[in-house]
C-alpha cells in the first residue's frame, strides 16, 4: 500500500533533535526543502506531549515592527507578554538591558521552547541583535529555536556564543543513502538498489525533491532526476495533473500566508469541500500549524503564486475581493484591508477601515487609504 505522504524521521535525525533539549539556542540553517520546519515541529510536538511549554512565531514581514508584534503575540497570556507590550524592539544598549531584565524577572519558572521560523525574511538588524543578546544571556529555562534559509549570526557572534548555541545545517538534515532506502520502503515503494543510488546521487538528500520524485514515480513509473528547476517539478507533479477545480483551489491556498479550508472554499465561491479535503490529504507540501490553520510550503507557495499571476487581472481581483471579505467576516480587519485593496473593493475597504479605527492602522494601511 502506498503511503507517500508519510513523514519520515530517521534514528540519526531523532538523536540530533534530542540535543535541542539541552541547548540554550539552536540555529537550523539550510536551503528551502530540507525539512527544517518539519523537523523542529516534530521535536516540539514531542516536548508538548511531555507537558513542556512551546511558543511558535513565524516571520511574514521584513520589518522590525512586525517582528516585535510577533514577539508580543508569542508571549501573550503571560506576565512577560504583558510587560513586552509596553516596550518596543530595543534599538540601543539601555533598551536592550531593560528588555533582558524583563525576561530575567518574568520568564515562567519552567522550560519554554520558543520557535521562530523563516528568519531569512527578516530585514531588521535590531531584531537579530535582540535575538543574539537573548542567546548570549543564556536563561536556563529558555530554549530558542531559530530557523532560516541563510546565516542568522555571523562567525564572530557564533564564537562568542560558544557552547550556548547548537547548529544544524543541510548536511545534518539531508537524507543519507540508507535513510532514503528506509524512507522509500515506508512509503510503500519497491525500488531497486540501482534506482536508489541514482535518486540519491541526483537529489543529494534534498527531502522535498525526493518526495516529488516519489510522487512522480508512483504516477509515471519514472523519476525526474534533473533537479535544476524545482518549481517546474512542482508544477508538473503537484499542479498540472489535477482536475481544473482542484488546480484553482490549490492556487488559492498559495495566496495567504496561512489559511483554513473554509476560507478557500469561500474564496472559490461554490461547494468544493470534497475537493479541498482531497487536496489536503494528498499533498505533504501543505502543513498543518499548531493554531489549527494551514500553510503551503514556500516552494509550493512560490509555484502557485506564479501560476496565479497568469490568470486574468479581473479573475485575480475577484479572488482577492473574496479573501478580503472572508477576513472582514472573521473580524480580522487589518488582514482584510490588504486583500480588499488588491481586489479594488473600495466600499468594503472603507467599511473595514471604519471597524478597525485609524488609530490602530499600520503606516502601509494609511497609505492605502
Amino acid at each position: 500500500m502506498k503511503r507517500l505522504n508519510n513523514l519520515y524521521y530517521s534514528k540519526r535525525i531523532k538523536e540530533l533533535l534530542a540535543e535541542l533539549q539541552t541547548a540554550g539556542t539552536t540555529l537550523v540553517v539550510a536551503p528551502m526543502g530540507y525539512g527544517k520546519t518539519l523537523a523542529v515541529q516534530y521535536f516540539l510536538q514531542e516536548q508538548e506531549r511531555c507537558g513542556k511549554k512551546v511558543l511558535r512565531q513565524s516571520i511574514y514581514g521584513a520589518g522590525a515592527e512586525a517582528f516585535w508584534q510577533g514577539v508580543c503575540h508569542s508571549w501573550q497570556g503571560t506576565e512577560l507578554g504583558a510587560a513586552l507590550l509596553q516596550q518596543s524592539l530595543p534599538a540601543d544598549a539601555n533598551a536592550k538591558t531593560l528588555v533582558l531584565e524583563l525576561f530575567r524577572q518574568l520568564l515562567p519558572q519552567e522550560p519554554v521552547y520558543w520557535f521562530i521560523d523563516d528568519l531569512h525574511l527578516l530585514e531588521s538588524s535590531e531584531a537579530i541583535d535582540f535575538l543574539f543578546a537573548l542567546s548570549k544571556a543564556g536563561f536556563a529555562d529558555l530554549h530558542l529555536l531559530l530557523v532560516s534559509r541563510g546565516q542568522i549570526f555571523d562567525g564572530s557572534r557564533l564564537l562568542e556564543l560558544g557552547r550556548k548555541v547548537f547548529c544544524l545545517d543541510k548536511h545534518d538534515l539531508a537524507l543519507q543513502r540508507d535513510e532514503l532506502a528506509e524512507y522509500s520502503s515506508r512509503c510503500g515503494l519497491q525500488l531497486t538498489a540501482q534506482q536508489l543510488d541514482a535518486l540519491h546521487e541526483a537529489c543529494e538528500g534534498w527531502f522535498s525533491v525526493t518526495y516529488l520524485n516519489f510522487l512522480n514515480y508512483d504516477r509515471y513509473q519514472r523519476f525526474c532526476l534533473d533537479t535544476g528547476s524545482v518549481y517546474e517539478m512542482i508544477a508538473n507533479v503537484l499542479l498540472r495533473p489535477l482536475p481544473s477545480e482542484q488546480q484553482r483551489l490549490l492556487l488559492l491556498m498559495g495566496q495567504p500566508e496561512e489559511f483554513t479550508p473554509e476560507q478557500v472554499a469561500y474564496a472559490y465561491g461554490t461547494s468544493c469541500r470534497e475537493s479541498v479535503s482531497r487536496l489536503l490529504e494528498c499533498n505533504a507540501f501543505i502543513i498543518r500549524l499548531a493554531n489549527g490553520r494551514l500553510r503551503c510550503h514556500h516552494m509550493l507557495k512560490q509555484a502557485t503564486r506564479h501560476a496565479f499571476g497568469l490568470l486574468s487581472e479581473a479573475e485575480q481581483q475577484r479572488y482577492f475581493r473574496s479573501l478580503g471579505q472572508w477576513y472582514a467576516q472573521q473580524k480580522e480587519f487589518e488582514e482584510a484591508l490588504d486583500w480588499l485593496y488588491r481586489g479594488r473593493d473600495f466600499d468594503g475597504l472603507l467599511v473595514a477601515v471604519q471597524q478597525l479605527r485609524d488609530w490602530s492602522m499600520r503606516p502601509q494601511h494609511r497609505q492605502h487609504l
